[in-house]
């Protein structure tokens, strides 16, 4: 995750807990002095939440997608960390992370993230929101009612020149096909 975005997502999170900061102190359903073994969906203070439902967040590009865009050849892997979210980041044949595509369920805030957009890019049903827009990296956003999927692309300066790209375009021109079908691939595809 760039730095800009992590920026973005620490002052979502910021909202968030202001927001819960301000509440009563006691929500309904809390338990009174006791403590629960069983595992929670919700870990504490994150306010994320697992992305629902499960989804393998390497399921959404496939390498080929990328190879595309001439960043070649690639290997995802998936990881979660302790706050719910779920990323797979995609290398080259040198180890250079070149792709990122992080999930995560952030209810009650996810609409947020629409405000955070530089531009939109709709195609084919789905809304893709563009924060980082530069020749040489793209920062993008699906949202539904509560769930987030993060697109960051890097890519090398090889592909970069590769690519070519027209001076008026930028890296989330040429990314955004491919985010599209990450959008179709969770059934965010809005019928027209």
């Amino acid at each position: 995750m760039t730095l800009q975005r992590m920026v973005m997502v620490a002052a979502l999170l910021a909202v968030g807990l202001a927001g819960t900061a301000c509440g009563s102190g006691k929500s309904e359903g809390a338990p009174s002095g006791s403590t629960s073994s069983s595992p929670s969906t919700t870990l504490k203070n994150s306010g994320y939440e697992p992305f629902t439902p499960q989804t393998d967040p390497c399921s959404l590009i496939q390498p080929e997608e990328l190879v595309r865009q001439g960043l070649a050849p690639l290997t995802g892997a998936a990881e979660q960390d302790d706050s719910g979210m779920q990323t797979c980041r995609y290398q080259d044949a040198a180890h250079s992370f070149v792709a990122t595509v992080t999930l995560f369920n952030h209810r009650g805030l996810a609409d947020s993230y629409r405000d955070l957009k530089q531009r939109t890019i709709d195609s084919q049903g789905v809304t893709v929101l563009i924060l980082t827009d530069e020749p040489a990296k793209c920062g993008a956003d699906l949202v539904d009612s509560a769930n987030v999927a993060q697109f960051d692309f890097e890519p090398t300066p090889e592909a970069v020149a590769a690519a070519a790209l027209p001076t008026a375009q930028t890296w989330c021109d040429l990314s955004a096909p491919t985010i599209v079908e990450a959008g179709k691939r969770l059934g965010w595809a809005k019928p027209k």
